[in-house]
């Protein structure tokens, strides 16, 4: 999985490349909320000491 750091966006890279694009920019955010999502769901699950059978049907339901 890839850290957050991999989506920070570098402002002194402001090259006219495609992956510079604006589009590009809100898809790596996008991704690195999404992510963050899934990492805190998890959290919660493991916090709330479920069995793994359940936090698996959880997972499931939620997904």
């Amino acid at each position: 999985m890839k850290g957050r750091r991999d989506y920070v966006l570098d402002p002194s890279e402001n090259d006219e490349s495609e992956t510079s694009s604006p589009e590009v920019a809100l898809l790596k955010l996008l991704t690195a909320f999404s992510l963050d999502i899934k990492e805190i769901r998890a959290l919660t699950y493991r916090h709330m000491h479920l069995r793994i059978g359940e936090w698996k049907k959880q997972k499931r339901i939620h997904y």
